[in-house]
């Protein structure tokens, strides 16, 4: 069976739409992975960044139980001089 120019024509045509199916198979795939990792990290990062609020919140609050115990201190210390 010998193929005439119309029939390699068709078939090279057929080839590419295959082709570019598949490839746009794979793209649909390669961008749903990516975008459930962005989703992933972006979730990771809220929850650190969650996190460093709470130890920012208990040491500012820290600081300021010092500087007021501090305070009441260095005014005990004041009153006790004279």
């Amino acid at each position: 069976m010998a193929l005439d120019e119309n029939d390699l024509s068709r078939i090279t045509d057929r080839l590419k739409i295959v082709v570019h199916e598949m490839m746009q198979e794979h793209m649909d795939k390669v961008h749903a992975v990516q975008e459930a990792a962005s989703q992933k990290l972006i979730e990771d990062l809220e929850n650190k960044f969650s996190e460093m609020e709470k130890m920012v919140g208990f040491w500012k609050g820290a600081m300021w139980a010092f500087g007021g115990v501090f305070t009441i201190v260095l005014a005990l210390l004041e009153l006790a001089k004279r």
